[in-house]
């Protein structure tokens, strides 16, 4: 079966894969701001021509939106943005230069390995993209390894788009990532990672991806064991450190196929109602604000209506998420009967703002409660915490820090509101 036909019959099961795997909240309240959308890492398996529709595989924020888990997965929305803001420019329009053959692609890939056998397979086709894939052996053993060049689109900032950032620990608990700058302006973000963000047993995914200050990335992936559609291996390390995958990135024998990437039309940015909330710098202000007192804080995210945080208090790692949307009036389910929870109480206070607070099970074993706020002008404001630092990841106490009634008063805080 051709590889693009393989391609397009997973794209499916890694949808199904990611719902099942999701921690269960309440069915309407769906993770995933989408300025985080632009940064998360696709299913590995998926790989670029996915993006679009698996950007949001195990985000860690939490998008307010009516709705089944299921309908949100395949459409990420536009990240807003403030009309008066300043957008970094990752290049701008260019001509592309001759093209390369995927022949000439993969005898440069070949080129820059140390020696060992190496068979040829057949890479997906994705506009706008330069793509090879090959298996590669030595006497260490196998890994399939990928690359994929491509330009980013001007008017959207670097980290938003792309492959080449970290991400935070809530989202991705077993990844093993880094990013540093280069020479010239271009990063390098290496990462040891898994094919599946929640297990950390799954097939071991490295890469590494330098991104120029004008937009052009080169993205080298190495999924240990060799084609996870043929092997999955679990188990095995790969064979290739990301040291050495991060020579190949750097190498200055992709600049010919780079210059062969049209650079994307620049994109525009809309205020998008549905995702306003405080700035960031509210956001993060609040957050810590509002976190019990005698802990400690690490990786602490911030976005526009969106934050979170791990909090320590000395008897383990709890992550605590919130989201602030607008324009969100009749979106909170007020029906406990229809929720995929163990625990849950639906509420009216005497203004008319309501509440909802519910417990859930998460497949890491970890626990998830949650304190949802829908206010009577529609906006609405999500608090999250669980007994780990990621959702998905591991239990790392017994129980959640913060009761629900606490959660909950944490959620009613003034100082979510968007308009003050």
């Amino acid at each position: 079966m051709p590889s693009d036909q393989r391609f397009e019959d997973r794209l499916p099961d890694a949808l199904r894969l990611a719902a099942d795997h999701f921690p269960p909240p309440a069915p309407d309240l769906v993770r995933g701001a989408t300025a985080r959308a632009q940064r998360q890492r696709r299913v590995r398996t998926a790989q670029a021509g996915a993006a679009a529709a698996l950007t949001l595989v195990a985000i860690g924020t939490t998008l307010l939106v009516g709705g089944s888990l299921g309908g949100h997965r395949g459409a990420p929305q536009a990240a807003a943005i403030d009309a008066e803001q300043t957008v970094p420019v990752p290049g701008e329009p260019r001509s592309p230069g001759p093209p390369v053959s995927a022949k000439e692609l993969v005898e440069t890939f070949k080129s820059l390995l140390p020696p060992g056998q190496v068979t040829v397979e057949s890479p997906p086709v994705m506009p706008g993209y330069r793509t090879a894939q090959i298996t590669y052996t030595n006497g260490q053993g196998t890994s399939d390894l990928r690359l994929w060049l491509s330009r980013l689109t001007p008017g959207i900032p670097l980290d938003e788009q792309g492959q080449g950032n970290c991400v935070p620990i809530e989202d991705r608990p077993y990844d093993v990532c880094r990013t540093v700058p280069l020479p010239g302006g271009s990063t390098l973000t290496t990462n040891q990672s898994h094919a599946r963000p929640d297990d950390s047993a799954s097939q071991k995914v490295w890469s590494a991806v330098v991104t120029s200050k004008e937009g052009a990335q080169v993205n080298v992936e190495e999924f240990a064991g060799g084609n996870p559609d043929k092997v999955a291996a679990t188990g095995v390390l790969p064979v290739l450190s990301t040291d050495q995958l991060a020579v190949i990135a750097r190498s200055p024998a992709w600049h010919k196929a780079l210059d062969s990437i049209p650079t994307p039309a620049t994109e525009t940015r809309r205020p998008s109602h549905i995702m306003q909330g405080p700035p960031e710098a509210r956001m993060r202000s609040a957050l810590v604000a509002l976190l019990p007192r005698g802990g400690t804080v690490s990786d602490l995210y911030a976005g526009s209506g969106a934050a979170e945080a791990v909090f320590d208090d000395g008897h383990g790692k709890n992550m605590f998420e919130v989201n602030v949307q607008t324009d969100m009036a009749g979106q909170l389910q007020m029906n406990c009967a229809d929720r995929n929870v163990y625990f849950c109480r639906a509420s009216q206070l005497p203004d008319g703002t309501k509440v909802v607070d519910t417990k859930a099970n998460t497949d890491s074993d970890a626990v998830l409660w949650t304190a949802d706020v829908l206010y009577p002008d529609g906006h609405r404001v999500a608090v999250q915490e669980a007994n780990s630092y990621s959702a998905i990841g591991p239990v790392t106490r017994p129980q959640p820090v913060l009761d629900l009634d606490r959660l909950q008063a944490m959620a009613l805080s003034p100082k979510w509101d968007p308009k003050h």
